[in-house]
């Protein structure tokens, strides 16, 4: 797995459309739920997975560069120690 980060050109502005698609369908969810429950249950899904997306397209940017395997010694606590 790479750990490069995933630069997504107009990645900005993916990400604010995304944003106001999720608030649009989360509106819809909280005004269709007491009268149409089939549609609130379909915009309910929908605010998931453009959720799930907009997770995915923020953090693809940031990549692992700062994730690494600890192959140094184990730390003690110097409180043990004492």
């Amino acid at each position: 797995m790479s750990s490069r980060p995933t630069i997504l050109p107009g990645r900005h502005v993916i990400n604010s459309s995304l944003l106001a698609a999720n608030a649009g369908t989360m509106g819809a969810f909280v005004t269709m739920a007491p009268g149409a429950p089939a549609v609130a249950a379909t915009c309910l899904a929908a605010n998931a997975a453009l959720s799930f997306t907009q997770g995915y397209t923020t953090t693809a940017a940031i990549g692992g560069a700062d994730m690494r395997k600890f192959v140094d010694k184990p730390v003690r606590a110097k409180f043990l120690t004492s």
